[in-house]
């Protein structure tokens, strides 16, 4: 049976145009289980534990599974050679996934935590700590160097535990996420053949510009757009006259560079290597976006949203607002904070807010004043240091 949604739901869903539909088929059923089954072993057994999963609903005959998106379901479904894979099949469409859940994955929440504490955990002691949160079903928990390696059924109780300012009985004690790479299963836009091929250079850097504006220009162009998800970040440097661009993979990069070359600007062009952010790319996936999507803000003052980091543009058609931060991490920064009230943003309370293809949340009052000191994400500012530190080699071999 299909959930009734919100108005505002419906509105956002009809106003945004860019989806058709608030449903998607992102979950998945292992039926015919015999009575008794292994949870971990179903889990392992049909490499459902390889794919980012927003929850694990385990029953007494089957198990659900609530991917993503549609197309982590779909590729779940599709892998029949698997033996143990007894039976698979889509369910009913359900509700797009919450941006609030979204925006923590792109901040690199997952389903695996690490506890740790002063004194070495035992299974009763992780057992203990696990119960403030209502007793969580968990797929697996393992015992190494005194600390507790933890896998949750639902991602959304990991965060809860991560953000928990205390662990009842024990000392010093905290969780932290702790994925693997092998279940950053990456969204289908990405080749692991064509990373290797491009030897992983996704950064690209612009120097000797001589029109900062018309380069500019151009950058987004070949992009196609400000709001493209193809650009995770990026840093100019007018006085220096020099471009740092962050790319989500290095085929864009490399794609980059080739349809820069008919522009005519005479710059030079660098491209370097840099590690994937699979956390930020595995969240592009299920609906990350730079671009926020504002319903039922009105006529209010835009530039506040400054205070999250730079914004690259604002569009208002009608009572939607889109707004662009220029970094991937502003972005989910911006909207986990409005949404718990950690702003100063006024005008807007109770308005919807999401990126894209997500479900969206609510904007709550604010607890901070108007004119609060500017909070952009901490890895937003690493990306800066970073550029200015890539800024500084380039300028130098060149010299």
């Amino acid at each position: 049976m299909l959930r009734h949604f919100s108005s505002d739901l419906r509105r956002h869903v009809l106003v945004n145009g860019r989806y058709i539909s608030p449903e998607t088929l992102r979950v998945a059923r292992i039926g015919n289980l015999p009575e008794g089954y292994n949870l971990a072993d179903v889990l392992q057994a049909s490499k459902a534990n390889l794919s980012p999963l927003e929850q694990i609903l385990p029953d007494k005959n089957h198990i659900t599974l609530r991917f993503f998106n549609e197309d982590l379901a779909k590729r779940f479904c599709l892998a029949k050679s698997n033996a143990h894979m007894m039976d698979s099949a889509y369910e009913s469409p359900v509700e797009l996934v919450s941006a609030k859940t979204v925006a923590y994955c792109g901040l690199g929440a997952s389903r695996k935590v690490k506890l740790t504490a002063a004194s070495p955990l035992t299974k009763e002691t992780t057992l203990a700590a696990l119960s403030q949160f209502g007793d969580p079903t968990v797929t697996d928990i393992r015992l190494y160097d005194g600390s507790a390696f933890i896998d949750f059924a639902d991602v959304n109780t990991a965060i809860k535990a991560v953000s928990s300012p205390e662990i009842e009985g024990l000392v010093d004690a905290k969780f932290v996420y702790c994925e693997t790479s092998r279940q950053l299963r990456v969204p289908s836009f990405v080749s692991r053949a064509s990373e290797m091929r491009h030897d992983g250079r996704r950064t690209v850097i612009l120097s000797h510009i001589k029109n900062v504006d018309r380069v500019e220009e151009a950058v987004w162009s070949v992009v196609e757009s400000k709001t493209s998800d193809r650009v995770l970040d990026s840093q100019l440097v007018a006085e220096q006259k020099v471009m740092v661009i962050s790319f989500a993979t290095a085929a864009f990069a490399a794609e980059f560079k080739e349809k820069l070359k008919p522009k005519g600007l005479k710059v030079k062009v660098h491209l370097v290597k840099s590690h994937m952010y699979k956390d930020q790319v595995s969240a592009i996936g299920m609906g990350a976006s730079r671009t926020l999507q504002i319903l039922g803000g009105g006529s209010q003052d835009l530039a506040q949203f400054n205070q999250f980091g730079p914004v690259l543009q604002t569009v208002q058609n009608d009572d939607v607002i889109e707004i662009t931060y220029k970094s991937f991490w502003d972005s989910m920064n911006a909207l986990l904070k409005l949404e718990s009230g950690n702003h100063g943003v006024t005008g807007f309370d109770g308005a919807s807010i999401s990126f894209p293809k997500t479900s969206p949340v609510t904007v709550a009052p604010p607890r901070l004043p108007p004119s609060s000191e500017p909070s952009p994400s901490l890895e937003g500012l690493m990306f800066v240091a970073k550029a200015e530190s890539l800024i500084a080699e380039a300028l130098q071999s060149e010299a």
